[in-house]
């Protein structure tokens, strides 16, 4: 039986050094300035920060955004685009058993983000979690598109459930978007 006939294969090959096309145009490196353009296609507000690093590191460049319920980073380092997001509750420690079976409970039942808990230099617990994507080798628009809108979308519903599981932990009020805790 022989192979069927695949016309892109009587095409030459293009230049290596031109980008691979897709239909969502070329696949490139992944930049902090390519994840804010998502943002700004979908009217989210961000900004751009330099994030400590050490002193014979380059300095590197974050996204940071936020909704009422959560503050969410996205940096690209070590081949990949690491997304953090930060549960704006602050959590007494007393809570640490419950807070504990709640972010095992969550990561158990879902496979992404993870979720993860550390108490801060303030004594009170904090609720975090993380995602992440290779891109050594660069992503089309939309592929950073979709890994940032489904990112988004996962810790809107981890941290909604975290508000379900804990009602008493939520202070703050739809619609006041405070970014400076980002």
């Amino acid at each position: 039986m022989s192979q069927p006939h695949h016309p892109a294969a009587d095409t030459p090959e293009e230049n290596s050094a031109t980008p691979e096309r897709h239909q969502d145009g070329p696949v490139a490196a992944v930049t902090p300035e390519r994840i804010a353009e998502i943002l700004t296609a979908e009217n989210l507000e961000f900004r751009l920060d330099s994030a400590p690093v050490g002193a014979d590191e380059a300095p590197l460049t974050v996204v940071r955004t936020g909704f009422d319920n959560m503050a969410l980073t996205f940096a690209v380092t070590d081949g990949r685009i690491f997304a953090e997001g930060l549960w704006r509750a602050s959590i007494p420690v007393d809570n640490a058993a419950k807070l504990l079976y709640d972010v095992n409970y969550f990561n158990q039942m879902q496979i992404t983000p993870t979720l993860r808990f550390f108490e801060g230099a303030d004594g009170r617990l904090a609720v975090s979690g993380v995602r992440q994507i290779p891109v050594t080798t660069g992503l089309s628009r939309n592929q950073i598109g979709v890994f940032v809108l489904t990112t988004i979308e996962a810790f809107v519903r981890a941290f909604e459930t975290m508000e379900q599981e804990n009602p008493e932990l939520v202070t703050w009020t739809e619609g006041h978007h405070d970014h400076d805790h980002a």
